[in-house]
């Protein structure tokens, strides 16, 4: 969600559980991605260490959504 030209809120709308590995990675992985994002104020963050694929993924996300609010 962009709030004045602010990310106030990264959610998104699908996120991969198909497996406990990838329950366990993703439940930690998501939310830390989340309060990078919202810090740093742009998709460009690090990886969380573990989760590559869905560090990548997460932040490609965030990307194309910031490309298609104009920020």
């Amino acid at each position: 969600m962009i709030t004045n030209g602010k990310i106030t809120r990264v959610q998104p709308l699908t996120i991969g559980y198909g497996d406990r590995t990838s329950q366990r990675i993703n439940a930690s992985a998501v939310p830390t991605l989340q309060q990078r994002v919202l810090k740093a104020q742009s998709y460009n963050v690090s990886y969380v260490s573990g989760a590559s694929y869905t560090s990548q993924g997460f932040l490609a996300s965030v990307q194309g959504a910031m490309a298609k609010a104009g920020i």
